[in-house]
């Protein structure tokens, strides 16, 4: 590939992640009455069935990227992320936990993944909030032919998770 054409597809991914996440852009919230969370996601993006039970799952028109959230009883970060993520992943690699604050401050915890979903490589940021022994959990994800990990990026939108009450 010429160093033109690469500059050329990093310019239009940035502008295209300038305009797609640009203040105000946040404009549906989802709200889970019977499982006790919410998250903010885009607007524009589509609500589609989930294969997996409980599990809400939104993308944008183009499959770049999705987000996925639910609720799991676990004993731990880990084990919570481990059960959002069964059902529709395939060897699912964890690294380091780190702690990071939500939105409305509340503490949270997260963790790069990788998978394989639908035979292809993806890489993913999870998110997860405790309440007891229930966590609230978001995983945000992407894979090379729609589009690149961007840690920051969906960060905005996994921040948003909180418990309704």
């Amino acid at each position: 590939m010429k160093k033109r054409d690469l500059l050329m597809r990093v310019a239009g991914a940035m502008i295209f992640l300038l305009i797609f996440f640009a203040p105000g852009v946040f404009a549906k919230e989802y709200q889970d009455t019977v499982q006790g969370f919410s998250i903010i996601y885009p607007d524009g993006w589509i609500v589609e069935k989930s294969e997996i039970p409980d599990i809400f799952f939104v993308t944008d028109p183009a499959k770049f990227p999705w987000l996925t959230a639910g609720v799991s009883k676990a004993v731990d970060f880990t084990a919570a992320v481990q059960a959002h993520m069964k059902g529709w992943t395939s060897g699912l690699v964890l690294k380091p936990i780190r702690e990071t604050l939500t939105q409305g401050g509340t503490k949270a915890f997260m963790m790069e993944v990788e998978y394989v979903v639908r035979g292809y490589d993806s890489r993913g940021l999870v998110l997860g909030i405790q309440d007891g022994g229930t966590w609230a959990m978001a995983a945000f994800s992407t894979a090379p032919p729609w589009g690149q990990y961007d840690e920051a990026e969906f960060l905005k939108v996994l921040k948003t998770l909180k418990f309704k009450k």
